[in-house]
């Protein structure tokens, strides 16, 4: 078997990477679709519904204005245009990975959706209070995993949660993985010493998180029905093999370059 792991990232691949673009949605949903594509990892970016927001950071007169309410999951009815775009850009990935998600549920795939764990303030917004995501985890074989990843070595606890479609083991393999017991005293509120947010750090899973990922996807994937008379046409893995990620430099880039 040959499995290509790639990214979907702007910055791996200006066109097929760049998911706010219609054209390049419509073609991994068709892959999908096809079955070239068995499995995906992903979350909407966060910076928009982060609860980090809603903290005010004493000694600094600025900071990010909260964008998404309750009343107002998708947006505020005032922003800036700066903003508007940032929410765009958000609702659009959103959109992506929930239409990919089930897609792959489906068709019989592997996902899983990562984003922050439901917040404990009925005040704060969350997607995990939206009526699809309620939708979603209602389905038969599609699960929902909560841990901190201060377990599995992220510098403070990092509650996070992921909707698991058809990888049954997933649970286990991220326990396989966790290496301590002991949640860390961190927290990842307001600016570091070199002037950047503290929550950037944290857009890195740790790697024993990445290994216990990576061990349940892998485990599901192997378990899919397979047809030995399906192939793969040669011009999607011509496309695919530029999208392997493998080299990563040090800096941690803005949450929303927009």
């Amino acid at each position: 078997m040959q499995l290509f792991v790639i990214s979907l990232d702007v910055v791996i691949d200006a066109t097929w990477g760049d998911i706010s673009r219609q054209q390049t949605r419509e073609f991994w949903l068709a892959a999908i679709r096809a079955r070239w594509v068995v499995a995906i990892i992903g979350g909407p970016p966060c910076e928009t519904w982060s609860q980090a927001r809603e903290r005010s950071i004493e000694g600094h007169d600025f900071a990010p204005r909260v964008l998404r309410v309750p009343e107002h999951p998708w947006g505020v009815p005032s922003l800036r245009l700066k903003e508007l775009r940032q929410i765009r850009v958000g609702n659009d990935l959103m959109g992506f990975i929930l239409e990919a998600v089930v897609m792959l549920y489906c068709v019989g795939g592997v996902a899983a959706l990562e984003h922050p764990a439901e917040p404990a303030s009925e005040s704060s917004v969350s997607i995990w209070k939206t009526p699809i995501l309620a939708l979603l985890l209602s389905l038969p074989g599609i699960d929902l995993v909560s841990l901190a990843q201060g377990l599995w070595g992220a510098k403070s606890p990092k509650p996070t949660s992921f909707v698991v479609v058809n990888a049954p083991d997933m649970r286990q393999a991220l326990r396989n993985w966790q290496i301590t017991r002991e949640l860390p005293k961190g927290i990842s509120i307001g600016r570091d010493q070199a002037g950047g947010w503290s929550t950037a750090v944290l857009k890195e899973y740790p790697p024993s998180l990445n290994g216990g990922l990576a061990a349940g996807l892998l485990a599901a994937i192997g378990q899919c029905a397979q047809d030995p008379t399906h192939t793969v046409p040669a011009s999607f893995v011509a496309r695919c093999a530029p999208m392997l990620c493998t080299e990563y430099g040090e800096h941690i880039g803005p949450d929303f370059a927009g």
